[in-house]
């Protein structure tokens, strides 16, 4: 008998109905509210990763599952997905503003643990392009529906370079705040990139 693959999962019954629950959450907090599904491919050239994570990043040294194909390309089950939504903007989008989401499988070369697997489901939202501060309000806002409407008691960490004024907005405003969700906003001079960590 032919067992499956270390570190992966087989959605049946009760996980596949929870899979599918909380994939219409997810597109009721961000499609329904102006961000673009995307799907995108598990595969991606190894080069896409190189140059976004870093050559001596930890996932492209030692997570990443790689391969050569026929036409002796490097290939790799993709370990992240902004990288490939970046990639995907840039080939078909490059001059305008997008707001993608996407919720797909990823793959990672580590030591399986409880709840963690080599194969895994990321969700996400990126905005390409002329940002404002409404949105990321919205993004913000959006991510804490999607949490809250699954019933998940989180706390939402947010690294920033960002200004003093653009944090006392988004603080005096109430649509960020509830009452299951604490903000906490750490201002990080090194940071380029807004991230956004949940804590459970």
């Amino acid at each position: 008998m032919i067992e499956q693959v270390k570190g992966t999962r087989n959605l049946f019954g009760a996980d596949s109905e929870k899979y599918i629950h909380i994939f219409n959450t997810f597109c009721d907090a961000f499609v329904n509210y102006g961000y673009q599904l995307v799907e995108l491919p598990i595969l991606e050239h190894k080069e896409l990763f190189i140059k976004s994570i870093g050559e001596n990043s930890e996932i492209v040294t030692k997570q990443m599952y790689e391969f050569k194909d026929k036409g002796d390309r490097s290939l790799v089950l993709r370990p992240e997905a902004t990288a490939s939504v970046v990639r995907f903007h840039n080939e078909f989008f490059k001059n305008e503003s997008k707001k993608y989401a996407y919720f797909g499988k990823m793959y990672r070369y580590e030591s399986p643990q409880k709840n963690r697997y080599r194969e895994f489901i990321q969700a996400g939202a990126e905005l390409i392009g002329t940002i404002d501060d409404f949105s990321e309000l919205q993004i913000l806002k959006s991510s804490i529906k999607f949490l809250e409407n699954l019933n998940i008691n989180a706390k939402l960490n947010i690294n920033t370079i960002g200004s003093l004024m653009k944090e006392n907005f988004i603080l005096k405003n109430s649509i960020v705040t509830s009452k299951r969700t604490k903000i906490i906003y750490q201002r990080k001079v090194m940071k380029k990139l807004v991230k956004i960590h949940y804590v459970y």
